[in-house]
């Protein structure tokens, strides 16, 4: 059964055509991408968040709950 359907499936792909699709590139020449004004999006830069405090794993965590980073917030 699988040797029949590998050799069903062999038989398409031999046949298939690829065919051109003239209309759709003609369409595509002539659209422009909109996405808004150049202008607003070249004001909206993120800046990245820096930490101001590095803990270490065997710290103790800075919520105050007495246990070290690692067992608390550093999962």
């Amino acid at each position: 059964m699988i040797a029949s359907i590998n050799e069903e499936v062999a038989r398409y792909v031999m046949k298939a055509q690829i065919r051109e699709n003239l209309q759709r590139e003609a369409v595509v020449k002539d659209t422009q991408a909109v996405s808004g004004n150049q202008d607003q999006q070249k004001k909206k830069t993120k800046t990245p968040y820096v930490k101001s405090q590095n803990v270490g794993r065997n710290d103790p965590c800075p919520c105050g709950s007495g246990k070290k980073y690692k067992h608390c917030h550093g999962r």
